[in-house]
């Protein structure tokens, strides 16, 4: 009976999450003199870049928009071929292995963790390792804190600044700092290249830049990106953060746009 009940919470909130079915992702074949054609026709579609290389762009094309797309790429001379056939089944997979981690687990060192593990994880660390504090940098648009950790073994030391998760779907990036804090604190005096990173610098980690974005990466849509922050008169809600540095801003691979997922906001 529990174990049904598991199973139809898995499948519940599947069913509410935003589907990418038929969603693909292309391979364009993009040269340097093709690239200004390129950036109007992914402004024209709003398409989402999902890889760059030298002389290709990975692109994800929304099936309701697929002719369109292939009319305009045709038209300028731009080569495709779809690198995955459907997005939607590689989401459902990834779920339903994260639904079977070992529940025993407070935090996983080697895979994802949602929000309410790394909140968990951190807020833990002060008490059982002297060597760390916990701070909080303020409040997100929907409550949660922006939790920024301190490894420090001794006074006086310079400061390296580390955060990870700008982009909420980027599930990687949380991870990586995480590993990271787990790694330097197991092993610092006896991994030669932890000790001294922690002997020269004062590290101040900032795991989840946009927790709001991250954990709606997990309740409702996978491939959110931007924070959740609402405009009254903007249409879409969200903003990309590394878009939104006061540091020239507005500038090229920005939009104006609420609805794009380069929209640098105010």
């Amino acid at each position: 009976m529990i174990r049904f009940l598991a199973l139809f919470a898995v499948v519940a909130l599947a069913s509410a999450r935003v589907s990418y079915e038929g969603f693909q992702v292309w391979r364009l074949e993009v040269s340097e003199e093709q690239k200004p054609a390129f950036n109007a026709i992914l402004e024209k579609h709003n398409m989402d870049v999902w890889g760059r290389g030298k002389d290709w762009i990975d692109v994800l094309v929304d099936p309701k928009l697929r002719h369109g797309v292939m009319t305009s790429l045709a038209a300028k001379a731009i080569h495709s071929s779809i690198m995955i056939q459907d997005v939607q089944p590689l989401i459902e997979r990834d779920f339903a292995r994260l639904a079977k981690k070992n529940k025993d687990l407070k935090i996983a060192f080697d895979d994802y963790n949602t929000w309410e593990e790394i909140e968990a994880y951190l807020a833990g660390l002060p008490a059982s390792d002297d060597r760390t504090s916990l701070v909080s940098l303020g409040k997100t648009v929907e409550g949660r804190d922006l939790w920024q950790l301190k490894i420090s073994v001794g006074a006086g030391k310079k400061a390296v600044w580390i955060d990870c998760g700008i982009h909420a779907r980027e599930w990687i990036g949380p991870a990586t700092c995480l590993w990271g804090i787990d790694f330097l604190l197991n092993n610092y005096g006896s991994d030669a290249g932890a000790t001294a990173l922690l002997d020269a610098y004062d590290l101040y980690v900032l795991p989840v830049n946009n927790p709001d974005g991250y954990a709606y990466t997990w309740s409702d849509d996978r491939l959110w990106r931007k924070n959740r922050a609402s405009y009254p008169d903007n249409v879409c809600v969200g903003v990309d953060l590394n878009r939104n540095f006061e540091d020239h801003f507005g500038g090229a691979g920005t939009s104006d746009d609420s609805c794009s997922e380069t929209y640098r906001g105010y």
